[in-house]
């Protein structure tokens, strides 16, 4: 469920855009956490992964920061999908495609889109599992003789590893990392050690 993401930051490579990004999306994932359970650790790390730390074309011209995917006759959007190139991870090759995104009017409605997802059919065994973040990232993997529970979120096989990678490298999992985000501030010198902020380090 991938448009155009591309490898995820590196702790060294981390810019003031990107930090820009964790204090966009940080918020949301924190209220989302409060009023759905769902971790915000996994969404923030979602959402860097699948736009490119918020850099995709699909967040610029859809408001969709999670790849999420159109399909005839389910979703009542009130405005028309996008087309982007995207790939799926198909018998162990990625597999090139190009597929229907939905549109969203503004940010904090994707983020509503995604929490209905995964709080539907689909990926029931997953949100049984939000109150361990490691768990329920685990279960938006791909269904595979491993992971037989996996929803399928992504075809990525090292999906779960890539989110818990993201997750302890930038301590996604520490709330009061994430607070200080959420405030638009500093989330503190543990985890400053670890960004290269470029500019004047505010």
């Amino acid at each position: 469920m991938r448009a155009e993401a591309g490898d995820h930051a590196s702790a060294d490579q981390l810019n003031v855009e990107q930090i820009d990004f964790l204090q966009t999306v940080a918020p949301p994932a924190l209220a989302q956490q409060r009023d759905f359970g769902i971790p915000a650790a996994i969404t923030i790390a979602q959402a860097c992964l699948e736009s490119g730390w918020g850099e995709s074309s699909l967040v610029a011209e859809a408001n969709n920061p999670f790849g999420i995917q159109w399909f005839k006759g389910t979703n009542r959007d009130p405005l028309p999908p996008v087309q982007k190139d995207s790939w799926e991870v198909i018998n162990g090759r990625n597999v090139a495609k190009t597929e229907l995104f939905r549109h969203f009017p503004n940010l904090m409605d994707a983020f509503t889109a995604r929490a209905l997802l995964l709080m539907g059919q689909r990926y029931r065994t997953a949100y049984a599992e939000r109150g361990n973040w490691q768990k329920f990232a685990a279960l938006l993997g791909p269904k595979t003789a491993e992971n037989p529970s996996g929803c399928g979120y992504s075809t990525e096989p090292k999906y779960a590893a890539i989110l818990t990678q993201l997750v302890k490298e930038f301590r996604l999992d520490d709330p009061r990392a994430l607070e200080r985000y959420a405030e638009g501030k500093d989330p503190g010198p543990q985890i400053a050690q670890n960004i290269k902020i470029e500019g004047d380090g505010k």
